[in-house]
Parts: C-alpha cells; sequence; structure tokens
C-alpha cells in the first residue's frame, strides 16, 4: 500500500541568518511568520510542489527582538494516491501535513546552523498549519503557534 502522502525532495531557495545584538535571557517573545503556496502538477493532479516562507519578527512595537533575524524558503515535492478524493481535499492533505513536513526540516536546519553561533542553538516553536483559503490552484495557508488546551 502506497503512503497517503510520499515526499519526493525539498531544498532551501532563500537562506538569510544573522545573530541580532542585545541580550536574550529568558523565554524567547518575538513571533515566527510563515506562508505556503502550493500548486498541483500540470502533468500529473497528483504530484505537487509547496514553498514555504518562514520570518522571524517582534511581536510588538517594543517588543523584544529575537537572537536571530531569519528568513528562509523551503521548496518540497510530495506526491499522494487518494484516487478517491476532491481536489480540495488532496490540497489539504498536501497543504497542511507537507508544509508540517517543510517546517520541520527547517527546525532541524535552523537549530543546526545556528547551534554554531554566538547566539546559541535557535529552535523554532511548534506550528499548527490550519486551512485560510479553498483554491485548489492558490492555497493560503498560515502557521499558527500550537496552543495546548486548557483542562478544567
Amino acid at each position: 500500500m502506497k503512503p497517503a502522502l510520499q515526499l519526493e525532495g525539498y531544498h532551501f531557495d532563500k537562506i538569510r541568518i544573522s545573530a541580532n545584538e542585545g541580550d536574550f535571557e529568558g523565554p524567547p517573545d518575538h513571533t515566527v511568520h510563515t506562508k505556503i503556496q502550493c500548486g498541483a502538477s500540470d502533468e500529473d493532479p497528483h504530484r505537487w510542489r509547496i514553498i514555504l516562507d518562514i520570518e522571524t519578527g517582534v511581536k510588538e512595537e517594543g517588543g523584544s527582538i529575537p537572537p536571530y533575524d531569519i528568513g528562509v524558503q523551503v521548496v518540497g515535492y510530495f506526491s499522494e494516491s487518494l484516487e478517491d478524493q476532491t481536489m480540495e481535499e488532496r490540497q489539504d492533505l498536501v497543504v497542511i501535513n507537507g508544509g508540517s513536513i517543510l517546517f520541520s526540516a527547517a527546525r532541524e536546519f535552523l537549530l543546526s546552523v545556528t547551534g554554531r553561533s554566538s547566539r546559541g542553538p535557535y529552535k523554532l516553536p511548534t506550528i499548527r498549519f490550519a486551512k485560510v483559503s479553498k483554491a485548489p490552484d492558490e492555497a493560503a495557508i498560515t502557521g499558527e503557534p500550537a496552543q495546548s488546551k486548557e483542562e478544567g
């Protein structure tokens, strides 16, 4: 049985990492912005390309700056074997799960590179990808910080 989603490969098209100046003790208080673009192949609608952009930023004016100024773009190629699903359902699977796979690859890449820097290793926070747009040819997906459920 073929897996529902298969990563065929990925690469980094853009990489920007520079250490910011300042004191960065305590928990990080900055944002990580993500943007995903997705499209199916014209030749095979079960093959997809995802472009994931990730950037760090200041949470609010006067807020703390992140230890690094980061901007990366990861391009991933995926195939899926969902013959009985609609294009929209297949796109949801590819974008949400494929985006998570690429985000994880970027997290490991940044952790490795920043681990040798003056500011120490930087680990991207956990992100939950959620569907925002239903346009099959132009997926607009944003990453949001994962939130724990409060028990009460």
